[in-house]
C-alpha cells in the first residue's frame, strides 16, 4: 500500500469518503488496525478505519466501541493501563498499551469521539507544514491535523508505558524466581521515536506487588464475568479492594526471599 491518506482538509476527505465501503462488523486488532478516527459524511458520524490489510474503510461502530472491545477481549490489560496512573502520573490522553503492540487517543476525555492511533507499525513520526506526517511499514503516509508535538508527545507517553510494562514482567520474572536471569525486552516503539525514556522507581518492589495485585484482580474479574459472581453474589469492587488492602498490609509476606540475581545497575560515571 503505497499512499498518502490526508485527513487534514474536509474537502479532499469528502471526495475519499464516498468512494469507501463501510464494514459494520469489524473486529480492531492490535495487530493489524493502524488507526480508527470519527469522521463527518454528510450529516453521519462515522468512524474511519485503516488497517493494514484491508486498507481504508467505513464503519457506523462509534471509535469507543471499538476500542472498549479490545479492551475486552484482553482481559489482564486494563489492570496493565494502571501503571498509567500510579506509576507514571499520566491522568490525561491515557494511552492503551500491551507490550509491543497498543493505540494512542487524537484527542483527550471530553464528548468527542476519540481517535486511536496504532504504533506497532509506524516507521517514522515526520512534521509536514504544521501537521503531523506518519509512515507505516507497508509504506502508507499518513497525514493528520494535529502538531507533530502533540503527537509526538502521545507515542513518548505510550513508550514510556511499554517501558514499564518491561520492568513489571522483569521483575515477575526476577522477585518470582521463575528464571535464572534477568529478562531482556525489547521497547519497538521507544527505538522507532530513539528516544530511551527512563523508569525511575523508589521501590522497586512495590511494582512487583503491583503486578500481583493486577494479575489477582483480573483473574478474579475473569472468574467472575462467567457468571459465578450472580451465583455466589460477589461483586469485583468489592473484592479488588480487597485484594488491594491485602497486598498493601501483607505484601511482603508474599515476596521471595531470595533473589537469583541483582538488578542490573547504570555503570558509575567517571
Amino acid at each position: 500500500m503505497d499512499c498518502t491518506i490526508d485527513l487534514r482538509k474536509q474537502e479532499v476527505l469528502a471526495d475519499a469518503l464516498a468512494n469507501w465501503v463501510y464494514h459494520d462488523e469489524y473486529v480492531m486488532k492490535l495487530d493489524t488496525t493502524l488507526l480508527i478516527y470519527p469522521v463527518t459524511k454528510g450529516d453521519q458520524k462515522v468512524t474511519l478505519i485503516l488497517d493494514r490489510h484491508l486498507g481504508p474503510f467505513l464503519s457506523h461502530q462509534a471509535t469507543s466501541t471499538l476500542i472498549k472491545a479490545v479492551i475486552e477481549r484482553h482481559w489482564l490489560t486494563f489492570q496493565h493501563m494502571r501503571i498509567a496512573h500510579q506509576f507514571a502520573g499520566q491522568h490525561h490522553y491515557v494511552p492503551y498499551v500491551f507490550g509491543q503492540y497498543g493505540f494512542v487517543p487524537t484527542a483527550g476525555p471530553t464528548g468527542y469521539q476519540a481517535g486511536w492511533l496504532g504504533f506497532y507499525h509506524i516507521t517514522s513520526l515526520q512534521s509536514f507544514e504544521s501537521d503531523a506526517l506518519l509512515v507505516f511499514d507497508n509504506h502508507l503516509k499518513l497525514l493528520l491535523p494535529m502538531s507533530h508535538y502533540f503527537l509526538h508527545s502521545r507515542l513518548v507517553e505510550a513508550a514510556t508505558i511499554g517501558e514499564l510494562q518491561k520492568e513489571y514482567q522483569a521483575s515477575l520474572i526476577e522477585y518470582g524466581g521463575f528464571n535464572k536471569q534477568r529478562p531482556k525486552l525489547e521497547n519497538k516503539l521507544a527505538h522507532t521515536l530513539h528516544c530511551w525514556p527512563e523508569v525511575q522507581l523508589k521501590n522497586p518492589r512495590e511494582l512487583y506487588s503491583f503486578g500481583m495485585e493486577a494479575m489477582m484482580t483480573a483473574a478474579i474479574e475473569t472468574y467472575l464475568m462467567e457468571g459465578y459472581g450472580d451465583q455466589l453474589g460477589l461483586e469485583v469492587e468489592t473484592l479488588a479492594a480487597d485484594i488491594r488492602a491485602f497486598i498493601a498490609a501483607r505484601g511482603a509476606d508474599i515476596m521471595p526471599k531470595n533473589r537469583h540475581f541483582p538488578t542490573a545497575k547504570k555503570p558509575a560515571d567517571k
